[in-house]
């Protein structure tokens, strides 16, 4: 029984380290419903789930992450998202090709939000915020590779960008261990924003 608890713990664990191997520890990956499910070693998935395709429970989990203020004082929109504008924008997401937003899954239990939008053939941006509630260590680390391995071995881009206000540094250290680097910036109601950028001929971050 505690072997299998540590087992179910393994992949989490392994994700969270800036050293994770996706060539040593995922198996496959399928995409079914728009949904994205990540096969590992030892039976253990990680599930990408559409927004278009979470039930009532989980859209009122990620709404209520949304409104956090922890998560929401580093998005552009900080007011507080209420059931009726949180469903429209859902159903919104489904008429939109070049947007896709994700609730990461693992072992029933959300561990984030990840969203997605292709810029051009080559260019993909991404943002993402975690579960504020999870006790799970290192949830911007795992959030980050998925997020590397979606734009670079799944939907084969050769730029990830990225924008992010300045004051949130440990954000941007996070960016930086995984090397990405700042290319320009810009000011948003009187914040300054970067936007930065890893590019798909770092293979070391994916290997």
């Amino acid at each position: 029984m505690y072997y299998l608890e540590y087992i179910q713990k393994l992949i989490v664990a392994k994700l969270s380290s800036i050293n994770f191997s996706w060539k040593d520890e995922l198996i496959s990956y399928t995409i079914k419903n728009r949904d994205i499910i990540l096969n590992f070693n030892y039976n253990e998935k990680i599930i990408l789930k559409n927004f278009a395709n979470l039930n009532h429970k989980e859209k009122e989990k990620i709404r209520l992450y949304r409104n956090h203020f922890e998560i929401k004082k580093y998005l552009y929109h900080r007011h507080y998202i209420s059931k009726y504008e949180h469903k429209n924008f859902i159903n919104n997401l489904r008429k939109i090709t070049q947007k896709s937003y994700y609730c990461v899954i693992y072992n029933n239990k959300i561990l984030g939000s990840i969203n997605f939008e292709k810029k051009s053939k080559d260019i993909i941006e991404f943002g993402f915020y975690a579960n504020p509630f999870s006790k799970i260590l290192g949830l911007g680390r795992i959030l980050e590779h998925i997020s590397i391995f979606y734009a670079f071995k799944i939907q084969n881009c050769d730029i990830l960008q990225l924008e992010v206000f300045e004051d949130n540094m440990q954000i941007i250290g996070l960016h930086k261990i995984f090397n990405f680097e700042t290319t320009s910036s810009f000011t948003f109601q009187n914040k300054s924003v970067l936007k930065m950028q890893l590019n798909n001929p770092n293979r070391d971050i994916i290997s």
